[in-house]
């Protein structure tokens, strides 16, 4: 055996070893689950539009403080998969815009109680629209995709 050969051989050795040393990294790795989002139900008891408070409920909704990639957002009851973004302001107080020149805020507080606040611009300064008050609860909390 020449030298040549016994080069080739000693490489083709290592290429080998290493490709067998190498092969356990190659195993599927288990996709990680996102951690679970709290999520609080909310359903509407009183609703007061341009000062007339007989004006039907608006729909139940959900409030998502914070999933687990840091977004808030709600969704009405029944429907999770069209969104409306939130910014939380404080602890428990979300900004969220409405159309082109609304927008909403909303107050969850320690007790439950939601107040939510239809304003006719994008601060707090603006004339008021509507404001509605209700009950939220906390919900069993599930990662994102499995309903």
């Amino acid at each position: 055996m020449d030298t040549r050969h016994f080069v080739l051989m000693c490489c083709a050795f290592i290429v080998i070893a290493t490709w067998m040393l190498t092969m356990s990294d190659w195993a599927e790795r288990p996709i990680p689950i996102p951690p679970p989002a709290i999520r609080y139900a909310c359903s509407f008891d009183g609703y007061c539009k341009a000062g007339n408070c007989s004006a039907p409920l608006p729909p139940d909704i959900v409030i998502v403080p914070e999933d687990h990639e840091g977004r808030a957002y709600f969704y009405n009851a029944g429907a999770p998969l069209t969104q409306y973004g939130l910014q939380m302001l404080a602890t428990n107080e979300f900004f969220g815009r409405i159309g082109q020149a609304g927008s909403m805020r909303l107050l969850l507080r320690e007790t439950g109680a939601l107040t939510a606040t239809e304003y006719a611009g994008v601060t707090k300064d603006t004339e008021i629209l509507a404001t509605a008050t209700g009950q939220c609860q906390q919900i069993d909390a599930k990662p994102q995709g499995q309903n």
